[in-house]
């Protein structure tokens, strides 16, 4: 009987054991700790927020969609080259300009973008960066293709082209002329005037026809160029809210010994295109063509021999300095708001562009540009002619036409010659009034009274 008691007493605290190690789910009466019981409860999930992918190290703001697709495998090589992140973006080229002040407030800014000339440096050169200790502009052929503000370079140009009056040599020789005789506007008009008055024994006129309906762009960039520029080297500046109208009347010579000495009327500018324009020139019907270096394939069945690129005299004053009209549309802006490590990887990017083979390959070969730069390769007749002018240490004219407050005043300005040549009502004082009075309301549209 004691066994069995002993045994009962055992067990009893056996159980009492294995319940205080935890099996049970209380804590003891003498305040000991115990384990507690599992949950049947399913726990809620942990939710955590991915970080947010870092920006590229270098983001492009690229001005001109037709040549998105050479840019977006540019980056690509790039990238595999240097494992360095490019991105581009080509928005649509008429809302460029307010796409890119949207974008530049973002928090993920460009890191280069494209401005067209100084005009564009109004809108955004708070945030150029000061490129003139950059290798990138160490590159540059000529200090003309930098765009500054007194000692800092805000930008440089991505690509130039030239304009001026593409010649014949060969009928120039015929008519009893060569480049040499013909180093100002007096020289011009007297030979042009000569042709003239000989065409009939000649066989050919003097100008080709200006294309007035699909390349305006000869009157309201081209040659009001003249003007603009002259102005702003007399004045000193780069560009203006206001034009004085000081090179009118050169402006008025060169419309004016262009539209009397070409093979058809004034009234029939407005039917000819630039294709009826170049087939004159290289049939051999006219001795000058107002062209650029771009026309060098719609031109060059005369044989580079025969091609001479003379620029576009006006009687503007020391005309004898200045070479062609050379210059571009589009210049490159580092941001200089962009974090520091991404200005440093966009200049890498930017000299790897305009020194790399890969890089000017892309430039010169896919989108057919002829760059700035020591390693460009894009080279023809005229183009060496207008690099010519240069070596001689002729100033290029820059494209000041970029300063144009918008189209709308290029489109007046068009108008208005038309009229005026096609005796509509219009006269050289409308004329004149569209680069005075007509700049000024087109600046206050664009930018508010100043």
């Amino acid at each position: 009987m004691k066994r069995v008691l002993l045994f009962l007493l055992a067990l009893s605290l056996l159980t009492l054991a294995t319940a205080g190690c935890g099996g049970g789910g209380g804590s003891s009466s003498s305040g000991g700790s115990s384990t507690p019981a599992p949950s049947t409860s399913t726990p809620a999930p942990t939710t955590t927020t991915p970080a947010a992918p870092a920006a590229p190290p270098v983001y492009y703001y690229n001005s001109k969609p037709d040549q998105d697709a050479a840019w977006q495998a540019l980056a690509k090589a790039y990238t595999a080259e240097t494992d360095i992140e490019v991105k581009v973006v080509s928005p649509a080229a008429n809302g460029y300009a307010a796409a890119l002040t949207a974008e530049l407030a973002k928090s993920d800014a460009p890191t280069l973008f494209d401005v067209n000339g100084y005009l564009g440096l109004v809108q955004w050169g708070d945030n150029a960066y000061d490129l003139s200790s950059s290798k990138v502009k160490g590159e540059l052929t000529n200090d003309a293709f930098a765009l500054k503000d007194g000692a800092a370079v805000q930008a440089v140009a991505a690509s130039i082209g030239s304009f001026g009056l593409i010649f014949n040599k060969d009928l120039l020789d015929e008519a009893g002329y060569k480049q040499d005789d013909i180093m100002n506007f007096f020289r011009l008009r007297d030979a042009v005037n000569d042709i003239t008055a000989r065409k009939d024994d000649l066989g050919f006129v003097a100008f080709a026809p200006l294309a007035l309906s699909n390349a305006k762009y000869l009157v309201n960039e081209y040659i009001a160029n003249i003007l603009i520029f002259h102005e702003y080297e007399f004045d000193s500046k780069t560009s203006s809210f206001e034009l004085k109208g000081t090179f009118n009347d050169q402006f008025n010579n060169i419309i004016n010994l262009y539209s009397n000495n070409s093979t058809i009327p004034r009234g029939q500018t407005e039917s000819m295109s630039k294709s009826d324009a170049i087939g004159v020139f290289t049939s051999g019907k006219a001795a000058f063509l107002l062209g650029d270096a771009d026309d060098y394939d719609a031109v060059k069945s005369l044989g580079d021999a025969k091609l001479g690129f003379l620029p576009l005299y006006s009687s503007a004053y020391a005309e004898d300095k200045y070479g062609l009209c050379t210059g571009s549309d589009k210049f490159w802006v580092v941001n200089k708001k962009a974090p520091a490590a991404s200005i440093e990887a966009t200049l890498d990017f930017l000299e790897w562009c305009v020194t790399s083979s890969d890089g000017v390959a892309a430039l010169c070969g896919t989108m057919g540009l002829t760059i700035p730069y020591k390693k460009n390769t894009t080279s023809n007749a005229l183009t060496k002619i207008a690099d010519d002018y240069m070596a001689k240490g002729l100033i290029p004219m820059a494209w000041a036409f970029t300063t144009a407050p918008n189209q709308e005043w290029k489109d007046e300005l068009t108008t208005t010659v038309l009229d005026f040549w096609n005796a509509r009502g219009k006269t050289s004082t409308d004329v004149a009034n569209v680069f005075r009075k007509s700049w000024v309301r087109e600046y206050e549209k664009e930018f508010g009274a100043q």
